[in-house]
């Protein structure tokens, strides 16, 4: 939601800055298709860090059982 946010603001920073000859209509359809392009990139982003936190305790747990098997034989 914070990446889709960020992309609708910025957008919008540019469209009331620029100068565009461009109708109503085509600047909300292109304000709506970057703030969903900035949705799918906020959940891509978001299932990544939780794949890489996933993978690092699985890691983490993984040397645990192998400390403890070490130290019962």
């Amino acid at each position: 939601m914070v990446v889709m946010l960020l992309c609708l603001a910025g957008y919008l920073t540019y469209d009331l800055r620029a100068s565009s000859p461009d109708g109503l209509v085509h600047r909300l359809l292109a304000g709506l298709g970057i703030a969903l392009a900035g949705a799918v990139a906020g959940k891509l982003a978001g299932l990544l860090w939780a794949h890489a936190r996933l993978a690092r305790l699985l890691r983490l747990q993984a040397q645990a059982r192998a400390g403890a098997d070490e130290a019962r034989g």
